[in-house]
């Protein structure tokens, strides 16, 4: 700028000396240059636009000459684009100040005094009024203390997805605190960031909400090294989304939501509510747990309400991936809960899927999932007594050791479309029926290579209706606890050993017909005084093929697998076919052709 101001000046000079040869002030021959110049003196060739003046060496040096600027222009100084602006298709000028901030940088709150706390700048944004703040790649922002944002109301994102990183530096516990204790704050999203921490925290977490209605926390890469102690940790934090989410080796776990109230959403006391976990990713994480079988790597605790899982995978964790708590006091507020398709990989021992407490009309569902169990009597899934309402449905399990497919102790809970699979001979039951569970169902289910199909250890009047089990490769006593008594209201039907052969069989005195089909054709002549017990209501058609066979009333006391006919039954031309139906009891007859 100074050098085109003294040109100019030059010029209006130049312009009123008499012309020569080679003028010093000014010259029209293109590429003339004077042989030599004073120290106080400049040259210009006009032809050239070029300046031409002494360089303190002595040799000549050149400047070029630039056409002035159009009418309304102005020059721009160094730091100052105030002036500079855009003319837009409507006619309108827009300021290239006004466009720089349609999108705020951390970097524009920075300070000299931060001494490297990028904190300080988010909270000198929020301040500021700032609603959308972006952080720019190739940096890495460390915060030297937790960034606390009282009253949220801010976006935060990250360029270069999940590459862009955060590190928490000395002793501090929180990356962010967001919301207060007093009020509700609203709208809070965070996204693209890449965390990492360099101490070792036994609390704390990447993200605590408290009093926040509306927000989010996708696209995110916590890199912990066993050294985050939580990623989020939630006190009546609603409405939000989180999708895409990538956990290493969390200390802890991955997201921890404290008793919530039982108030309206969105205010103060108010439920943990309308949560969507939509590919969640964690692998490692509870590592430091003494009681796992009492807590997940996602742990709800009381008064929540609409959290939805949406594929999550969980692998090499301790405990339970997903664990719905509640008291039986606030059971009504905890439903509507969500898990969709897991994928969870149970590496560590114990572990387990999905364990609901006080949790009422939930589903657990597939219907393209896979999952695992293991320990020792752990259940992969489990539904405690004061389970209520609840679904589990269409999971391919996998079970390692002596552990349960599925466990349910609770009231009005449904199982169905469920595979089960031993991994080893030590798998100990497919499904457990527990002492305290009523008026369950138990549907279309599938259980291999377990030394039990099925254990009920409920009482006879607990009313469920068990249908459709299939079952192979069962090493011990496949149906325990079915055999029941006379006082059973429960109904058991369909139930098929998949390893058992054709339906014919032997006259013996007790005659025991596989758990296939319902029909069996007696090919020999003998005497039957007993049918083994089994299953409450179980039927069993009988074709007496061979004349002289003899089927024999009450030989027995109940409950020992005597028969109650109607009349006595000795064949003699090999026609003859009975039903009988088991009541805990007898062996009662429902109907016969022949004598």
């Amino acid at each position: 700028m100074p050098n085109r101001l003294l040109a100019f000046a030059v010029l209006l000079i130049a312009s009123a000396a008499p012309s020569a040869a080679f003028d010093l002030q000014s010259s029209t021959v293109p590429g003339l240059a004077p042989p030599a110049l004073g120290d106080a003196e400049i040259a210009i060739n006009r032809a050239d636009k070029r300046l031409i003046f002494k360089n303190p060496d002595g040799t000549l040096g050149y400047g070029s000459l630039l056409n002035a600027l159009p009418s309304g222009r102005k020059a721009v100084e160094q730091g100052d684009g105030s002036d500079l602006g855009v003319l837009l298709p409507s006619g309108n000028v827009r300021s290239l100040a006004s466009n720089l901030g349609d999108q705020k940088s951390i970097l524009d709150y920075v300070q000299p005094s931060d001494d490297g706390d990028y904190a300080l700048a988010i909270e000198r944004a929020a301040a500021a009024g700032v609603t959308e703040l972006f952080l720019p790649a190739g940096t890495q922002y460390t915060f030297k203390h937790t960034a606390t944002l009282p009253n949220a109301n801010m976006s935060i994102a990250c360029a270069g997805r999940k590459t862009t990183e955060i590190r928490l530096l000395g002793d501090n516990d929180y990356f962010f605190l967001v919301g207060n204790t007093s009020s509700m704050s609203y709208n809070f999203y965070l996204e693209e960031c890449l965390f990492t921490k360099e101490k070792v925290s036994s609390s704390g977490a990447i993200l605590r909400l408290q009093n926040v209605y509306k927000w989010g926390f996708s696209h995110i890469r916590a890199f912990c090294e066993n050294k985050i102690w939580r990623v989020l940790e939630l006190k009546n934090a609603s409405s939000m989304i989180s999708r895409d989410v990538d956990v290493d080796s969390v200390r802890e776990r991955a997201v921890y939501a404290e008793p919530g109230g039982s108030g309206t959403a969105g205010s103060l006391d108010g439920l943990t509510i309308d949560h969507v976990y939509d590919l969640w990713y964690v692998v490692g994480s509870n590592s430091v747990s003494t009681n796992p079988a009492n807590e997940g790597v996602f742990e709800f605790a009381d008064n929540f309400q609409a959290i939805w899982f949406l594929g999550p995978k969980v692998a090499s964790h301790k405990g339970y991936a997903i664990y719905f708590k509640g008291t039986i006091a606030n059971r009504t507020n905890n439903t509507l809960n969500l898990v969709f398709n897991p994928n969870i990989e149970s590496g560590k021992d114990p572990s387990g899927i999905v364990r609901m407490d006080a949790t009422a009309a939930s589903h657990i569902a597939g219907p393209s999932s896979w999952s695992t169990g293991k320990g020792t009597t752990f259940p992969a899934i489990r539904l405690d007594p004061d389970s209520q309402g609840n679904f589990v449905r269409q999971i391919q399990i996998g079970i390692s050791g002596a552990g349960y497919g599925i466990l349910d102790e609770g009231t009005v809970n449904t199982v169905e479309d469920m595979e089960l699979v031993g991994y080893d001979s030590s798998a100990e039951t497919g499904i457990v029926i527990g002492a305290t569970a009523r008026k369950g169902r138990y549907s279309r289910n599938k259980v291999s290579q377990f030394q039990r199909a099925i254990f009920d250890n409920s009482p006879d009047t607990a009313g469920h209706v068990i249908r459709a089990l299939d079952y192979t490769a069962i090493t011990g006593q496949p149906l325990t606890g079915l055999v029941g008594s006379v006082n059973s209201n429960k109904v058991v039907k369909d139930i098929t050993n998949l390893d058992a052969g054709a339906p014919n069989l032997d006259a013996a005195v007790t005659l025991s017909p596989p758990d296939k089909g319902e029909t069996f054709t007696i090919n020999t002549a003998g005497t039957i005084n007993l049918i083994t017990p089994t299953y409450i209501g179980r039927r069993v058609t009988l074709l007496l093929a061979q004349g002289g066979t003899t089927i024999n009333d009450l030989q027995s006391g109940k409950g020992t697998g005597a028969i109650y006919l109607a009349k006595p039954l000795t064949t003699a031309d090999g026609r003859s076919r009975i039903t009988l139906e088991w009541r805990g009891d007898y062996w009662w007859e429902i109907g016969r052709t022949g004598p």
